[in-house]
């Protein structure tokens, strides 16, 4: 499991891309079963307390992703690689959501102001980092398409963010 989080750890900080992963159903099961449960997680803190709210929201988030990533590959030819592709998302995306996951409980300090804007500002730079990671994942999975991934993987993190946020933050 080290090893699986020092991969992910260089996927994030762009060293490494995605076909270091082998192509294993068994990794794509631990991978998304940690993804969900930190996303769960990442919702409560946010201010998520009811279950359905919250269930709903991860499994529309994974689904998104999901979706996104089969997508994207299918359109370029390079749909069997969704295995190798999908891990490194689902890796990148849950270190950042463990960066994330002190920030966000900061934010219910009401009676700090500038420490609550101080951590919107750097969620914004996770959510831009999160965006950088998709594309370089994206690039490698592509054969190192010039522009198409930063243009997928900017849209995209904005509509889930969007969609989700539309959606969910009323409950």
């Amino acid at each position: 499991m080290n090893a699986i989080v020092r991969i992910c750890w260089d996927i994030c900080l762009l060293k490494r891309g995605p076909q270091v992963f082998p192509r294993s159903g068994i990794l794509l099961g631990i991978m998304l079963l940690v993804y969900v449960l930190l996303d769960l997680y990442s919702g409560f803190l946010g201010g998520l307390y009811a279950w359905r709210a919250l269930l709903g929201e991860t499994l529309l988030d994974t689904a998104m992703l999901a979706a996104f990533c089969y997508l994207v590959l299918q359109c370029w030819n390079r749909r069997p690689r969704f295995n190798q592709t999908f891990v490194a998302m689902l890796g990148a995306d849950s270190l950042l959501m463990c960066a994330s996951l002190p920030l966000l409980s900061i934010l219910h300090f009401d009676n700090q102001p500038l420490l609550q804007q101080l951590t919107s500002w750097m969620l914004l730079i996770l959510f831009l980092w999160n965006i950088v990671v998709t594309a370089h994942i994206l690039r490698h999975a592509l054969d190192n398409a010039r522009y198409a991934p930063i243009l997928l993987a900017g849209p995209y993190q904005l509509l889930n963010f969007l969609v989700i946020t539309l959606l969910f933050q009323g409950s």
